[in-house]
């Protein structure tokens, strides 16, 4: 399986990274999923989404940035 890119995106309780992957059932798999307790959540889940992206070499889109 050949992942495309990786996602930060915010549900309504919960901030998960998501990894693109046409194989897959969904189209995608969550690798990450945290609940909005601490305010290092988001810098934290942005650095892991950029470390997977590019030992993948794919992109990564942060849905959490406003504007």
């Amino acid at each position: 399986m050949t992942p495309t890119k990786i996602t930060l995106e915010k549900t309504a309780t919960h901030l998960q990274l998501k990894v693109s992957i046409p194989e897959t059932l969904k189209g995608y798999t969550v690798i990450e999923s945290v609940r909005f307790k601490n305010g290092n959540s988001i810098p934290t889940l942005r650095k892991h989404g950029a470390s997977y992206a590019k030992r993948f070499s794919i992109p990564f889109i942060d849905q959490t940035i406003e504007g």
